[in-house]
């Protein structure tokens, strides 16, 4: 899976550089703006239908699982993109909020591009879960690299004749198509000997995502705050304050700092199996030692890519066109948000495995407050509050995830909730 996400992010830094090079950062933020407006309304339910599936498939009996799961998938699937779709339409062109930024764009071209953005979304994560479950997520890392090249090769002429409208477009088949092939591949009927057949029998197995969407809730919620506080605070607040050119700046930010976590986010599905197999029972208490495991796995190597993208830094400013202190900084402090996420990260999925969401919703409720407002005091100010008030509820999440899952020095030594076996 980390080759795939590696794939993805070459191609989203290809596109972005080519927007700076040749039509400067107000067109790179203009792009953004719709590109990160229809991930932010799809991540919160497309991470909850994925752990959800992961959970499912991994629980499942039987060969004729994984097309159960799909099956299982189909009705959330629906309902997820028709609520994430909608809201995506409404915050990019109505409400008054995306007037600024759609106001250049053409309105007929841009709902099914927004749409399908929407859909590649949810296909990718399911699919994802799908093979994580199974324990097999290479599944998808050949036909996302080869669906990215093709997008590259193709990405220079469509963007000559359709600008960026064009890139969105190849962004949304990138993420489809892939999807699409993995559905076939796991759909397919098993071919399994008469041996195999009668010790197994390949009848439809029932698998039912609701009960696990339902335990979900309070982690969508925290993400729906997540996903609403960062659009709001990078894209709203960044576009009325600092306009278009402004908008691009922080978009470069971003994208590097997704570097920064690719490896601790290409994990996901995997931490996820693991977490589940070193669990006593489900909904149980997890092996304390697997879970350090998993920490130090992910901060060592997001601190690696910190270290990396910040010796860059210097080429970056000649690429994108921008000056090294402003863009150094804005790298340093997201650095330092990437190591507080990769436990972070860590510390959700052990949430989600113990069945505590509610208390990640009250967590992540109280970070993104803070978030909003050290924002709004200071977004007038400099641009930097952004960063600064990203860095600050990420810590916030961070202290009180660590303290509700005794994951301190206090902990080891004295057992609490733990079973050691």
């Amino acid at each position: 899976m980390f080759f795939a996400a590696l794939a993805l992010r070459g191609y989203g830094f290809f596109v972005s550089l080519l927007l700076a090079r040749w039509s400067g950062l107000q067109s790179l933020g203009s792009y953004s703006f719709l590109l990160i407006t229809a991930s932010s309304t799809s991540t919160p339910l497309s991470v909850a239908l994925a752990n959800a599936v992961t959970q499912a498939t991994a629980h499942g009996r039987g060969p004729d699982r994984l097309r159960s799961a799909w099956r299982a998938a189909r009705m959330p699937l629906l309902l997820c993109v028709a609520v994430s779709g909608g809201l995506a339409l409404w915050l990019a062109f109505g409400g008054g909020m995306g007037k600024d930024a759609s106001s250049s764009f053409g309105l007929i071209a841009m709902v099914p591009l927004l749409l399908a953005l929407v859909v590649g979304q949810f296909l990718t994560q399911t699919a994802q879960g799908v093979c994580s479950g199974d324990g097999r997520p290479q599944l998808m890392t050949i036909p996302t690299i080869a669906m990215t090249a093709l997008g590259l090769l193709t990405t220079m002429a469509i963007m000559a004749a359709h600008g960026f409208l064009g890139a969105l477009l190849v962004t949304a088949l990138v993420g489809i198509v892939p999807a699409l092939v993995v559905w076939w591949r796991t759909t397919r009927k098993p071919v399994l000997s008469k041996q195999a057949l009668a010790e197994a029998p390949l009848s439809p197995e029932h698998i039912n995502l609701w009960p696990y969407l339902g335990r979900a809730v309070p982690e969508i919620g925290a993400n729906v705050l997540n996903s609403l506080t960062n659009w709001v605070c990078f894209m709203y607040l960044v576009m009325h304050a600092h306009g278009p050119v402004g908008l691009g700046f922080i978009t470069v930010g971003l994208q590097w700092s997704v570097v920064m976590l690719l490896p601790a986010n290409s994990w996901g599905g995997a931490i996820m199996h693991r977490l589940l197999q070193a669990q006593s029972k489900p909904g149980g208490d997890i092996d304390p030692a697997i879970v350090r495991q998993e920490l130090r796995r992910c901060l060592r190597v997001t601190l690696a890519c910190c270290v990396a993208v910040l010796a860059a830094s210097p080429v970056l400013a000649w690429l994108y066109k921008l000056e090294l202190e402003r863009l150094f900084l804005l790298l340093l402090l997201n650095a330092a948000s990437a190591l507080v996420l990769s436990h972070n990260f860590v510390h959700e999925r052990v949430f989600v495995c113990r069945q505590i969401q509610n208390r990640w919703l009250w967590i992540s409720g109280g970070a993104y407050a803070v978030q909003m407002v050290l924002t709004l005091a200071f977004i007038e100010t400099t641009i930097y509050a952004v960063a600064v008030g990203n860095l600050v509820a990420l810590l916030v999440v961070w202290m009180a995830s660590r303290y509700e899952l005794r994951l301190g020095n206090a902990h080891d030594k004295t057992p609490h909730r733990h079973h050691h076996q």
